[in-house]
């Protein structure tokens, strides 16, 4: 074996062991992946829910909650929205969608008119 040759394997594992050194001294305080961003404040769209409400036992914070209610207005055809325990309410996606879009946006859908109407 030339001297070129055997210089291969110290080369190789020379080249490792500064990588594994690299890693095992770098800065672990810093997170590789960047957080994810921050999800927005709940916002009321002012828009009056459209359907019958789906009414739910708890209550509505602006995040992602519950099951998908929305999935019962696939099941009777008819548009809905859910109406939390909290008097809140987020609009579900238009038919024939069966996603709750307002819960997943994080806005509420107005319960003024619909109140107005069912009154009369």
């Amino acid at each position: 074996m030339s001297t070129s040759q055997s210089r291969i394997p110290l080369v190789f594992f020379s080249v490792i062991l500064l990588i594994v050194a690299f890693q095992a001294f770098r800065d672990t305080s810093m997170p590789i992946n960047p957080p994810a961003p921050s999800r927005p404040a709940m916002t009321d769209s002012g828009i009056p829910c459209q359907g019958t409400p789906i009414k739910v036992d708890y209550a509505y914070d602006g995040s992602t909650v519950g099951p998908n209610e929305c999935l019962k207005q696939c099941q009777t055809q008819q548009t809905g929205y859910i109406l939390y325990s909290n008097g809140l309410a987020t609009q579900c996606q238009p038919l024939p969608g069966c996603n709750d879009t307002g819960e997943d946006e994080g806005v509420t859908c107005s319960l003024v008119s619909t109140m107005k109407s069912s009154a009369k």
